[in-house]
């Protein structure tokens, strides 16, 4: 597989970037990047995580105890990112990480995505903890082309870039949001993360009660996350499909019905849809990290040129904010 540019352009945002995998899957990861991206790249092995954790998970293959070992390798990652004082964030991609394919529209927005972070991260909020780039909104009515659940209503803080903040009161009224196939972690939320590790050893498998991804948008009534979670929409990853598990099929068309139901732009924000060009990879194209990464051809797929026939500016339709 090779990296595609508008993931590799994102990526380069972050201090450090985390791939976690799982035994066989983890071969090769690290030659998909450009060499002098390279020291960023992490890869983890979860198989060698679990095995710090596996006498408190018991034995078996329930869904329990997959769901505890996932939450305490993501909480792993963090710590050992984290324990070095020169990284402040990093972006994490499980290994079946996939970019939402053209036929879904992805191209446009996958390389609006890398200045609408940058933006973000720069500019417009000082506070975030989480950022999701894929994921995989679960109630029923996202999977579907209907009205959006109240709790899920995502307010734009910036373009492409909306927040949801958990409810502190119930997890029941918190948005149910799957998935951790791609997501970026600030510093200032590693202590919540550190308090969600405590938390699922201290309830053990038994009384576990939900794995990161739900805990990440408040969906839990044990270990409470009250940071406010922001998303890129619309998401520009996704799980690689897998017929014996339906619901990873499902990310793309959820992402795109919460994009267009759920998100919903503030008074400053506010505005009647029009055509917005943005040029490859916008104003990052000057970065002197982007221009060296790009100098390696093989970055971009000969596939994904014939999806993108030029580097020439693409000219589309948002809504999604200023």
């Amino acid at each position: 597989m090779v990296l595609a540019a508008a993931l590799l352009a994102a990526a380069l945002h972050f201090d450090k970037i985390a791939i976690l995998c799982y035994g066989r899957s983890c071969g090769g990861h690290l030659f998909r990047w450009p060499m002098n991206v390279r020291n960023r790249v992490h890869t983890f092995d979860a198989a060698k995580i679990d095995r710090k954790y596996k006498d408190k998970a018991g034995k078996g293959l329930s869904h329990l105890r997959h769901n505890y070992l996932v939450t305490m390798s993501h909480v792993h990652v963090a710590n050992q990112l984290f324990a070095d004082s020169k990284v402040n964030t990093f972006l994490l991609l499980e290994d079946d990480y996939e970019l939402v394919p053209p036929s879904h529209g992805g191209v446009p927005f996958q390389h609006a995505a890398a200045p609408n972070i940058a933006r973000f991260l720069s500019t417009k909020n000082k506070s975030w903890g989480f950022l999701r780039l894929g994921y995989n909104p679960r109630w029923p009515e996202h999977q579907n082309d209907t009205s959006c659940r109240a709790a899920c209503t995502c307010e734009v803080v910036s373009k492409g870039i909306c927040s949801i903040r958990a409810n502190r009161h119930s997890a029941n009224e918190s948005c149910w949001v799957g998935s951790t196939v791609g997501y970026a972690v600030h510093r200032r939320a590693w202590q919540a993360l550190q308090m969600l590790g405590d938390c699922t050893l201290e309830a053990g498998v038994k009384n576990f009660d939900r794995a990161i991804d739900l805990w990440m948008g408040g969906y839990s009534e044990r270990c409470r996350n009250t940071f406010p979670v922001h998303y890129v929409v619309p998401g520009i990853l996704h799980q690689r499909v897998d017929p014996a598990k339906p619901i990873k099929n499902a990310h793309v068309p959820a992402m795109a019905n919460f994009s267009s139901k759920c998100v919903k732009p503030t008074p400053r924000h506010a505005y009647q849809p029009r055509s917005t060009t943005f040029g490859f990879m916008g104003h990052e194209r000057n970065s002197p990290m982007y221009t060296s990464a790009f100098k390696n051809s093989s970055v971009i797929s000969s596939a994904h040129r014939r999806d993108r026939p030029s580097f020439a500016a693409f000219a589309f339709s948002s809504n999604l904010g200023k």
